[in-house]
């Protein structure tokens, strides 16, 4: 089950909007991976409907990754818009259905531009939320529709309110990274996101080195996976940099036993992840 904010815990203008549904407007949320934009749109459908809110007629919610073509605005979006199924139920007023599109700006320019006609629309029929990292992508012919929202990286206190249970302080600070500028090929996504989270748990070098050296991706690849969430968070000096990258390198390695290689490595491993922590104190 989702994650669901209170009103009291909306940003003060969808509270705002909440309290006069005559301000609604389209909306767009922009921030950092782990700031809550989902959580945040999905519970404002929820509030703009009440219990009465389904999959079916009020709410739509698309990750655009996925679905991100012309032909899926004109054979999903559209039906949905002009379907009278939502009067089934309700009593009494409609409220407007929400369509939220997830990693909106993965969205082609031409399906972007074919959701001018929705976006015209009265917001007490329909309301459009995009959710993104960045507004690079968004076709500047829509930018002006929405109402620009943005979010900031969570807090290690509020994940916890949030979740309702104890987030560690290093989790919290690992979903502030925006793993998606770190992953190579998009085929890769999962693939990275698992290993950077295990990687934060080591506990011995030679489960370090077992991370390292999976079948799949070469070493000296999940080092700079690695790498490149520590540059995000805690820069590593050009020394260190340079002794990672030669200790995985293929020409260092045959020259050094494998017993030396792991506890190298868990050498530099221990001295970044206590960069991490005092980060965090």
């Amino acid at each position: 089950m989702a994650v669901l904010l209170k009103r009291d815990e909306f940003p003060p203008v969808l509270q705002c909007m909440l309290n006069h549904q005559e301000c609604v407007s389209h909306m767009l949320f922009v921030g950092p991976p782990g700031s809550g934009k989902t959580t945040t749109a999905q519970s404002f459908a929820m509030a703009i409907h009440g219990k009465t809110t389904n999959s079916f007629s009020s709410l739509l919610f698309l990750n655009s990754s996925d679905e991100r073509s012309l032909d899926m605005i004109r054979n999903k979006i559209y039906p949905f818009v002009e379907s009278r199924m939502q009067s089934l139920f309700f009593q009494g007023k409609v409220p407007p259905k929400v369509i939220i599109f997830d990693e909106a700006e993965t969205l082609t320019d031409q399906a972007q531009c074919a959701l001018r006609p929705l976006l015209q629309k009265p917001t007490s029929e329909i309301i459009i939320i995009f959710i993104c990292n960045s507004l690079s992508h968004i076709h500047p012919q829509i930018l002006n529709k929405f109402l620009l929202i943005p979010f900031v990286p969570t807090t290690t206190d509020r994940l916890q309110s949030i979740v309702k249970f104890r987030v560690p302080a290093l989790d919290t600070l690992f979903r502030r990274g925006d793993i998606r500028f770190f992953k190579q090929c998009s085929s890769q996504h999962t693939q990275i996101t698992r290993f950077l989270v295990k990687i934060l748990h080591v506990e011995s070098a030679d489960v370090l080195y077992t991370l390292l050296t999976e079948p799949g991706t070469p070493i000296r690849d999940r080092v700079a996976w690695f790498l490149l969430l520590l540059q995000y968070i805690v820069p590593l000096t050009k020394k260190e940099v340079s002794l990672w990258s030669s200790i995985t390198s293929s020409d260092t390695q045959a020259y050094i036993c494998e017993k030396n290689v792991k506890q190298i490595l868990f050498s530099l491993w221990k001295r970044a992840m206590n960069s991490l922590i005092q980060e965090m104190v």
